[in-house]
């Protein structure tokens, strides 16, 4: 049974999958009133060529409730700044959009299933 505001999605096979709107607002940061995806910020980070992995997430901030952040690791050998990934998005996305903290490291925390642990990320930077 489904409730009200379920997303249900068909796929080619047939199968369906249900998904409850707390598992899509999960995925959303709200930032000045409007709904940010950060599956849509880490397509533009990926598409800069420094790029090897990337990850955004939304931090509690006292004054605006969440902010961006983003964390890329860049290919080897690659040189690129925070700055430069900044210019990347402000130049794709809108304004309220563009995270307000980039973090280049080392690398990120996978699962052994390949996935970006984007928990560890959020308790790691929650602190800091």
């Amino acid at each position: 049974m489904m409730k009200a505001g379920s997303t249900r999605v068909i796929w080619p096979s047939m199968m369906k999958s249900c998904t409850s709107p707390s598992k899509i607002a999960s995925k959303i940061c709200t930032s000045l009133g409007g709904n940010v995806y950060p599956a849509e910020i880490e397509k533009v980070l990926y598409a800069h060529p420094a790029v090897h992995m990337c990850a955004v997430l939304g931090l509690p901030d006292p004054k605006w409730g969440k902010v961006g952040l983003a964390c890329v690791v860049l290919k080897a050998g690659s040189a690129c700044t925070a700055d430069e990934m900044m210019q990347q998005m402000r130049a794709n996305l809108a304004p309220y959009k563009v995270p307000k903290r980039v973090e280049i490291l080392a690398e990120l925390p996978i699962s052994g299933a390949g996935k970006i642990l984007k928990r560890e990320l959020q308790d790691r930077f929650t602190d800091a």
